[in-house]
């Protein structure tokens, strides 16, 4: 299951660094829905809330003209009221059928022949009791008129407005626009420089802008501009500040995982530097944890089993021969260093990729070493080893994934019987040792049950057999000639027989595929 020799510092450093970019992206992101945001409402919603405003305001305008009385009595009186409305320059002009001059409120409007030719082509385009509209700036001046005309009742009408009321805010706006008519003829435009030649719309500047062209339904058209520069530089200048912000984000972020990885990894460096340590033999002092966490917890677990082991080291080795107390006591003290490394490191590798899964394990792992360190009883009732066993395959099944799957089969009757603790136990851990020797998979099975008052376990595994003169060894050892106290196998064998004597049995069978360790006891079913 481990991947690489990365440490468990470098995996905090490296967690936090990617973790961190987060705020970063988030960062992005809204800068992001900020300048869409920004452009949505430059491009989109402010020309169209302009365009909106202008129609509006124009249709009122225009619908008052339609309204108000010009042909009657009070022609003057209506002028000027159209004129506060409106718009202080404008002009009336009525004709009669034959387009001769029945009003005028400015003569200059008919002053010239290029007026009057101007003004009998719009008079020749109109439609009975139909407004329409059109734009004129007249070459010899800077006026720009908006025409509205007519023919009702006989009479030709032609209202000419100059700096209409409504147009006079157009001038605070912050934007580039213009108005004009279907031929082009500006109105109004918020920048001169978008103004050509007659009076026209300077189309020669258009790339340099971002431009937008959309009709009103009074008949005119809005133009907006927004400058291309001034786009590319809110880009550019949005650009450099992300990367800006992104490399001082990541020099914060690789400082602070510097610090944090030292930090949260002195727990798991001064753990694995004991397992390795006592793993080549060495004993070491305590392990000091002052975390108030799992690891303190399986620091003091470490520690309670490394100073139990020192003992039995001492105690043996002043001990000329065994007591088959002592040969218990210590039997049941072993705890395999290898399964205790290995186990560190699946932390190591769970606590980057699954916090939650890490932690469990730490909890069943201080579990085990309590447990296995408990001194107090020397038999208990085998449904306290059962928890062991089961917590012990638990942590393999988690570091081994699918290569490593276990059954159990565990009569109830057998629960409350007393027995050796961990007795087979180092029969569980010799199938696992040596099942993974030339093939990737292995599967356990452990059976107990009472028949007949005696008690049978069945210990079997897929690990591909033992070695035939092995299996003939164990089968054959004399643990009474051996005064040596045994490990594996051969603690299991000496336990059961300085326990039990000649009311047990203890035999192997293996083959090419299988082993099988059978163990019985008899008359066991009656102590309880």
């Amino acid at each position: 299951m481990k991947k690489s020799n990365t440490t468990f510092e470098q995996k905090i450093k490296d967690t936090f660094i990617r973790y961190g970019r987060i705020p970063f992206l988030v960062m992005l992101m809204i800068v992001m829905s900020l300048f869409v945001l920004y452009y949505t409402y430059v491009s989109i919603y402010r020309p169209f809330q302009l365009n909106r405003n202008i129609n509006r305001d124009l249709e009122t305008s225009l619908k008052l003209i339609e309204d108000v009385d010009i042909l009657g009595d009070h022609r003057y009186q209506n002028l000027y009221y159209l004129r506060s409305q409106i718009a202080d320059d404008l002009q009336l002009i009525i004709f009669d059928k034959n387009q001769e001059i029945e009003m005028i409120s400015q003569p200059s409007l008919e002053g010239s022949e290029y007026y009057r030719i101007y003004n009998r082509i719009v008079l020749s385009n109109v439609i009975e009791n139909q407004w329409s509209m059109s734009i004129f700036k007249p070459f010899d001046t800077d006026h720009k008129y908006l025409i509205y005309s007519t023919y009702k009742d006989g009479y030709y009408i032609m209202v000419f407005m100059e700096d209409l009321h409504v147009l006079e805010t157009l001038d605070d706006l912050k934007i580039m626009m213009a108005l004009t008519d279907n031929f082009d003829n500006i109105l109004f435009t918020s920048n001169q420089n978008l103004e050509g030649i007659n009076g026209k719309l300077n189309t020669s500047t258009l790339d340099q802008y971002v431009y937008r062209k959309q009709q009103l339904p009074i008949g005119l058209y809005v133009h907006t501009f927004q400058n291309k520069d001034e786009v590319s530089m809110i880009v550019i200048t949005m650009v450099i500040a992300l990367i800006l912000s992104y490399i001082l984000m990541q020099g914060i972020n690789k400082k602070s995982a510097k610090r944090i990885g030292s930090e949260f990894s002195h727990s798991i460096k001064q753990l694995h530097a004991a397992v390795k340590e006592m793993e080549s033999g060495r004993m070491i002092h305590n392990v000091d944890l002052q975390t108030d966490d799992e690891f303190q917890a399986l620091g003091e677990a470490f520690n309670v089993m490394n100073e139990r082991l020192n003992k039995l080291i001492i105690r043996n080795e002043n001990l000329l021969t065994l007591s088959k107390d002592a040969e218990i006591k210590q039997l049941e003290a072993q705890f395999n260093p290898h399964f205790l490394f290995n186990t560190l490191e699946t932390i190591k590798y769970l606590v980057d990729e699954d916090p939650i899964l890490a932690s469990e394990l730490i909890i069943k792992t201080t579990m085990l070493l309590r447990y296995s360190i408990d001194d107090k009883n020397n038999e208990i009732r085998f449904s306290q080893d059962l928890s062991y066993i089961k917590h012990y395959l638990d942590i393999h099944k988690l570091r081994l994934e699918d290569r490593f799957t276990y059954h159990l089969d565990v009569d109830d009757a057998v629960l409350n019987l007393t027995l050796p603790k961990l007795l087979i136990q180092p029969l569980i851990e010799n199938s696992l040792k040596h099942g993974f020797i030339g093939q990737m998979n292995l599967h356990l099975s452990i059976t107990v049950y009472v028949k007949e008052n005696d008690l049978y376990i069945y210990i079997i595994d897929d690990g591909g057999g033992m070695d035939p003169e092995m299996v003939k060894d164990l089968n054959q050892y004399n643990y009474d000639s051996d005064k040596v106290v045994g490990f594996g196998i051969k603690s299991v064998i000496q336990r059961i027989k300085l326990k039990y004597g000649n009311s047990s049995q203890f035999k192997i069978h293996s083959n090419d595929k299988n082993t099988i360790i059978e163990i019985i006891i008899k008359e066991q079913a009656n102590e309880t």
